[in-house]
Parts: C-alpha cells; sequence; structure tokens
C-alpha cells in the first residue's frame, strides 16, 4: 500500500520508530500496595475504575489484542496462545475496579508476548498534554542512576542542579525516596517484570528511576543516600528546569532531549545526546563533531543512557561516517514487517569521515541507539565500549486506547548488517568496560577512557 506519492506506508512507519524508554516501565506495573514512593506522577493521581470506563477497559482489552494479532510480523505466531491468553485476561478484568489492577493485567497478556516495546502507558501521563502553560513534568532534580552489584549508585550529577549544589557525587548510594526503601521499589519492579524481561532489571530500575525523579519545577525531592564514607546523607533536592530541546511528538509525553558536543584533549570529537528527537540539532551538533575529528584524531558518539527515538535518524548519523569505498551501499541493517523488509540505507556523502569512531553503550542504550550501534559496528566502521545494550531494539508504534491509556506495540523486527537479531541480545562491545563504585566515587570515566585510548592508538 502507498500513499500518493507512491512511498510505502511501512516507509512512513519507519520514520516515526518509537524507543522503548517509555513503555519499558510499565509493563506488568506492580498492583496496589507494591509501588514505591517514588512512583508519584502515575499512582497518586489514580483512581478506581468509574462505571462508564470498565466498558472502555475492555475494549481496549480487545483493540489490544487484534492489533498484535493484525500486525505480528511472525509467521508462526500462536494465534490459539495469544486468543487464550486474552480470554484468560478478560475474565480477570471483568470484575476489576482500581486502574492500577486493569494496567497490570494488560501487561501480564504482553509480558506474554516475551518482547520489549510492548506496554501501557497510563493516561496520567498525559495530563496537560495540550496545556502549554503545564510544567508538571518540567522539573527534574539532575541525577541519573545505574545499578551496580545490586545497588542503585548516582551515575551523574547535571551541572547546575540543586543535586550538585547540596553536594550529591557520583557514585553515592540511593537508599531511600520519600521515606521508602529504594530495595523495596527495586524488587517490587522486578516481581512485576515478565520472566523474559527480569535479566535487563537494570536498564528498567535505571529508566523507571529517571522518570519519577521528575516533576514540577521548584518542587521538592526527599532523598537519602549512602556517601563514599558510608554515612547517611538525607537531603531534599529541589526540582529545576531541565536544559535542552522540548520535544512533543506523536503519542509521547513531552520530553527534554539533552545533547553536548564538544572538543576532548588530543583532539577528540565528542558528541553526547540522550534521544534520538530534535534532529536539526543533533545533525548540527554532529557536523561539529566530526569537523573536530578530522583536524583531530577521532570521533566519540556517547549513546550511554540514550533510549531510542526515530529510526531514521539512525541513517542520518551514520551517513556522514559511512566509507565511500564500496560499490554497494551500506546499511545498517533490515526492517522486517508482516508484508515487506527496508532496509536502513547509509547515504554516502562526498567527503564522508572515514577517521577512527569509537561508540559509548551501556545497559540504557536501547532502539534506535541499538540499530545505529549495531550497524556501524557489523560494517566495521566503529569500535564500542561499554556493556551490552538493552536489546531491546524492535521498531514501535504508540496509539490511544479506548480508555485514555496509550500503547505501545512493535509491528517489526530488526536485524543488523550481519543478519544479527538485536531484540533480546543487544550489542555486544569490543571492549567491555563496566562500572564501579570506586571509579565512579573517584570522578574516573573508565569507558570514555578506554575510547580516547584506542583512538590515539589508532591514529598513531
Amino acid at each position: 500500500m502507498s500513499n500518493s506519492n507512491g512511498t510505502p506506508q511501512c516507509f512512513l512507519k519507519l520514520m516515526l520508530i518509537i524507543a522503548g524508554f517509555a513503555a519499558i516501565v510499565t509493563v506488568g506495573r506492580p498492583v496496589s500496595g507494591q509501588e514505591s514512593a517514588v512512583e508519584e506522577k502515575v499512582t497518586e493521581s489514580s483512581d478506581e475504575a468509574k462505571p462508564d470506563k470498565h466498558e472502555l477497559n475492555l475494549k481496549s482489552l480487545d483493540f489490544i489484542f487484534e492489533k498484535i494479532r493484525d500486525s505480528t510480523w511472525e509467521k508462526d505466531f500462536d494465534i490459539e496462545g495469544w486468543t487464550k491468553k486474552r480470554d484468560e485476561i478478560r475474565e480477570k478484568i471483568t470484575p476489576a475496579t482500581d486502574m492500577d489492577e486493569v494496567r497490570s493485567l494488560m501487561g501480564e497478556m504482553l509480558g506474554w508476548l516475551g518482547k520489549s516495546h510492548f506496554g501501557i502507558m497510563p493516561e496520567e501521563l498525559y495530563d496537560g498534554w495540550d496545556d502549554e502553560e503545564s510544567d508538571k513534568s518540567d522539573g527534574h532534580i539532575g541525577l541519573s542512576f545505574r545499578m551496580v552489584d545490586g545497588k542503585v549508585l548516582v551515575s551523574e550529577v547535571r551541572e547546575g542542579s540543586d543535586a550538585e549544589s547540596k553536594g550529591v557525587k557520583p557514585g553515592w548510594e540511593l537508599t531511600e525516596a520519600k521515606g521508602k526503601p529504594v530495595g523495596e521499589f527495586t524488587k517490587a519492579l522486578k516481581d512485576s517484570l515478565p520472566d523474559l524481561m527480569k535479566e535487563h532489571l537494570s536498564t528498567v530500575v535505571g529508566f523507571a528511576l529517571h522518570r519519577r525523579m521528575g516533576g514540577a519545577v521548584d518542587s521538592e525531592l526527599p532523598l537519602v543516600f549512602l556517601d563514599g564514607k558510608g554515612e547517611s546523607q538525607s537531603l531534599k533536592i529541589v526540582r529545576k528546569e531541565q536544559k535542552g530541546e522540548v520535544v512533543e511528538v506523536f503519542n509521547l509525553p513531552k520530553m527534554v532531549i539533552r545533547h553536548e558536543v564538544k572538543e576532548l584533549d588530543g583532539g577528540v570529537g565528542y558528541l553526547m545526546f540522550d534521544g534520538f528527537f530534535a534532529p536539526t540539532q543533533i545533525f548540527a551538533d554532529l557536523k561539529k563533531a566530526i569537523e573536530i575529528a578530522r583536524n583531530g584524531k577521532g570521533l566519540i558518539i556517547d549513546l550511554r543512557g540514550n533510549g531510542g527515538g526515530i529510526g531514521g535518524m539512525a541513517m542520518g548519523i551514520g551517513g556522514p561516517l559511512a566509507s565511500d569505498e564500496f560499490d554497494e551501499p551500506q546499511y545498517l541493517g533490515t526492517l522486517i514487517t508482516k508484508d515487506m523488509s527496508l532496509k536502513f540505507i547509509l547515504t554516502p556523502r562526498l567527503n564522508p569521515y572515514n577517521g577512527p569512531v569509537a561508540v559509548l553503550t551501556d545497559e540504557m542504550s536501547a532502539s534506535t541507539s541499538e540499530i545505529l550501534a549495531g550497524g556501524l559496528q557489523a560494517l566495521k566502521r566503529a569500535r564500542i565500549f561499554g556493556v551490552r545494550t538493552a536489546g531491546m531494539a524492535l521498531p514501535s508504534l504508540i496509539e490511544k486506547l479506548p480508555n485514555g491509556d496509550r500503547f505501545q506495540y512493535a509491528f517489526a523486527t530488526y536485524v543488523d548488517a550481519k543478519d544479527r537479531t538485536l531484540e533480546g541480545a543487544g550489542v555486544t562491545p569490543d571492549e567491555k568496560v563496566t562500572l564501579s563504585r570506586d571509579d565512579l566515587l573517584s570522578g574516573k570515566d573508565a569507558v570514555l577512557e578506554a575510547a580516547i585510548q584506542w583512538i590515539a592508538k589508532e591514529a598513531g
């Protein structure tokens, strides 16, 4: 099927691939009584399902069932098992009166699929969506977290944040949020995940905490840490307006995309961005980073914490890095839908950058990040540093359900240029470099240092 210009509808979907970070924290959400206090944005506004919403919940269940049945790319999809699961969940949802329970049951049904990029996003996340004056989620405490050896550690303190002014340091362990132990939150989150997602707990925890640290500008969030000396630090961190590009796109809540370009010591161009959105700004940053690299030693693309976004941007970033030595078109990978296949072709530039390229990844590099990193690795155009990516690379779309919630679903699978399936497996780095608390406390970025050392060696 094509539009009036002859462009396949599937290609239009390709340009709208949405990252997994918005939904992976909602599949199989804990039912009432399991939420941590940091689950503030959703649970504080959650209420009992209204009588008229009961019918809408059942219609939403049918919508989910039919959408997956009709859009699956799997030729051997177990339609009988899928139907039985729908019937089982319908029996449980029919008497349900609490929206958290309804969403958890829908998450259970989606968990049966055993794949990423299938999730329910509560309607409450979209409060203020059309209100330009709303600042309900514009603030953030300016901290990022990663799980290291089972503990939730501060991995980044943003410059200018209230957390920085109050002395929070990378490597501090987060132990409480709003009076509730963080360990209870991570345990409840783990228990709520489908079995196939449990190995991705650190990924889910990182994204979940990032979202839950947001809120109204100037609001306070009480947190308790263990500092580098093992002493407890109880602080009230004020949320400040986030710096970056404000993005309101598709059926996603408003986001702020951070990006940075700079020259590192030794003439290394460095590009960081935490979402594949705001293409004008990101492509401009890429051009600057490449110019630095041309006049220096190499290029680093930092995808750590980047949950993905618009799939087409991976081609835009990979294009200037594509070698001009091949007769055949180069491509990052192939999108495979129910009806057709599409290649992520890289368009060579007249003056491509052929120098060393290092890509930094971690367990929160997901979706389009994996498409770019895996593709450049398969083409031997970049060396990957860090740890294995999230393994959540399925292209997906988000639609509004009859009950007001949003439903994210994958409509295709994806293989890289070597026909490797990234879903579940992720991108394995060429050089594995893990986080440690000692490195964080000392301010050492071991992943970045390893990439710089490699570039220096390649540049001679």
